[in-house]
């Protein structure tokens, strides 16, 4: 019996596809990697997504046919998945997909009805129309319905597979954006967990813009390297209201947007490309440090683990290494889970409590006021739980259905 994870971040960079092993995990809890795949947008897809991420782009219409493209899309890759991997359809029981977030407001605004909100794009229905599969998406919606911010959301994963008996822990993802989870040692005290401030959005799209589109990223840190930080202009971004906010609270891309990057490479005036490429690597790791000496207790702090495209930039590595000089700062690799994949795996796992009426958030990390049960489900082809329960019981007996 397996599950299929499917996330796509912040970053934009691609699709990442995960199967799993249920069986394995049902019964001791342990994460297995049947197959594992990313698919590249491409540059055009990649910006013509970027551009319904933007208020000043973004159109009515581009939403909503970029969201049954989406889903047709991810349906399309997972078939060609399913079929390159030579995996028996009828042995999965659901994909769980996250979406692309192209908007997330966890505050609201000052109309009635500008309530939190938030919208990920990639229709469950067509993607369970074109693979024959249950589909379970839209996590996030039903954490901020019960007064969360509908993120961070992979704490639940960290709480429950990565907590230490012995020492307290953080687990940073350094994805488009940066979150934390700090796990105290089992039983000593609670989880906190937060968006840190961006991870690669900035640094991704400043590397676009001043190598004239020849590069997409900063492939290892390489152009970062050859610069020199300049570390009087990140104290002025830090004083950007964000970073002293009271938890629980998360941002996005509704922060850092095209204009407030435009702002720091002005501000970096004439700067070398690789001056300007190392400030803004340098950033990503101070907004981490500035974050955990405001929220998290230093004191109990032993281990840092990293995960997402960040955890392979040696240059950020390197940076975050001298930032806590006391603590020991690898990547999430070291301890048992792919760092790449741990968000589609983490997705997976939420659909699979989705399918058994399980909570799959933390209201503490979120603020949500309560444990609730997130995700929809789409199966064009019958009842989604029969299916469940069928594949389920083949190998433990068992039914969830009364």
């Amino acid at each position: 019996m397996y599950g299929i994870g499917v996330m796509s971040g912040t970053s934009l960079d691609g699709l990442d596809i995960v199967m799993i092993d249920l069986k394995l995990y049902d019964e001791k809890k342990e994460i297995h990697i049947v197959a594992s795949d990313m698919v590249d947008y491409g540059i055009y897809f990649k910006r013509k997504l970027s551009e319904i991420c933007h208020e000043n782009t973004a159109t009515i219409s581009k939403i909503t046919m970029m969201n049954a493209y989406l889903g047709k899309f991810i349906g399309e890759h997972i078939n060609a998945f399913i079929n390159r991997h030579n995996v028996d359809k009828n042995l999965i029981s659901f994909i769980s997909s996250h979406g692309q977030t192209i908007f997330h407001e966890p505050v609201g605004g000052t109309e009635f009805y500008e309530i939190p909100s938030t919208l990920q794009i990639g229709d469950i229905s067509y993607i369970s129309e074109l693979t024959g599969l249950p589909v379970i998406g839209d996590f996030r919606t039903a954490d901020m319905a019960a007064g969360g911010q509908g993120a961070p959301l992979l704490s639940y994963f960290d709480f429950v597979f990565l907590q230490d008996e012995r020492v307290g822990r953080a687990i940073q993802n350094i994805g488009g954006i940066g979150n934390v989870t700090y796990l105290p040692p089992s039983g000593s005290g609670e989880v906190i967990s937060f968006d840190t401030g961006p991870g690669n959005v900035l640094l991704d799209r400043a590397v676009q813009i001043l190598t004239d589109g020849q590069k997409n990223f900063d492939d290892d840190g390489l152009i970062a390297s050859k610069g020199e930080v300049r570390y009087e202009i990140i104290e002025k971004w830090l004083k950007h209201p964000y970073y002293s906010m009271p938890l629980p609270k998360t941002t996005g891309r509704e922060l850092y947007t095209e204009d407030y990057l435009n702002d720091c490479l002005k501000l970096m005036g004439n700067y070398s490309v690789e001056d300007r490429i190392a400030t803004l690597t340098a950033y990503t790791v101070q907004t981490i440090k500035r974050s955990y000496e405001s929220y998290l207790p230093m004191d109990e702090l032993k281990e840092i683990y990293i995960n997402g495209g960040g955890s392979l930039n040696s240059c950020l590595m390197q940076l975050l290494k001298e930032a806590f000089p006391h603590i020991k700062v690898s990547r999430l690799d070291e301890i048992g889970v792919p760092g790449v994949w741990k968000e589609a795996i983490g997705f997976a796992i939420f659909g699979y409590n989705t399918m058994l009426g399980i909570p799959n958030q933390l209201p503490i990390a979120t603020g949500a006021k309560r444990e609730v049960v997130m995700g929809k489900v789409a199966f064009s082809d019958g009842n989604p739980w029969k299916r469940f329960e069928r594949l389920r019981g083949e190998y433990s007996g068992e039914s969830i259905i009364n």
